[in-house]
């Protein structure tokens, strides 16, 4: 029975030795699918992030030119105010035309003298050749002027040679049948 035994004993040995044998063999097939499986994912992942970093590449590109047209608009509105500023400037220096609307005699007692006279346009009755002279277009008569006209009223300033002139044209015409009439009573 010894013998059986040790053939047993023997038997038992070389079967558990040949175990790990297959074990091994099976976990060694497996570690290499599972490499074959990393490697694959490994060069998934790569692919991946070459991808993401050509985009991420993509994007600071077209950022960096959004930000240089951001930049450029920018520029290009800081000049426009600037122009826009210095226009202002140069108006109010220049004293841009304003516009007046003539109302009714009835109401507003409106003929170029009122108008020049009050304080929001000249202040002085006797700049009225000045809105004369800058409507001709449209005054053909100083005397006649119509409600809902609106007038250019150009800026304060002292009558210039050809208001002048005009306004003693007009005098002139005014006063000429009342100096006729005066000369045929003597």
């Amino acid at each position: 029975m010894n013998s059986m035994m040790r053939f047993g004993t023997a038997a038992a040995l070389l079967a558990l030795a040949s175990m790990p044998l297959v074990a091994q063999v099976k976990t060694h097939e497996e570690w290499e699918q599972a490499m074959k499986d990393a490697q694959a994912k490994r060069e998934s992942l790569n692919s991946q992030m070459i991808a993401a970093q050509k985009d991420v590449d993509r994007l600071k590109k077209e950022d960096a030119s959004k930000a240089e047209d951001v930049k450029n608009c920018q520029q290009d509105l800081a000049s426009a105010q600037h122009q826009l500023n210095e226009l202002l400037a140069s108006m109010k220096r220049e004293g841009a035309p304003r516009v007046y609307t003539v109302g009714s005699w009835a109401e507003n007692r409106d003929c170029l003298w009122n108008i020049a006279k009050k304080p929001s346009v000249y202040n002085d009755v006797w700049l009225w050749p000045k809105i004369w002279q800058a409507n001709r277009d449209a005054i053909k008569d100083p005397d006649i002027i119509y409600p809902g006209e609106k007038l250019q009223i150009p800026q304060k300033a002292p009558l210039s040679g050809k208001e002048t002139l005009a306004e003693q044209t007009y005098f002139e015409h005014k006063h000429l049948p009342e100096q006729r009439a005066q000369a045929d009573t003597h």
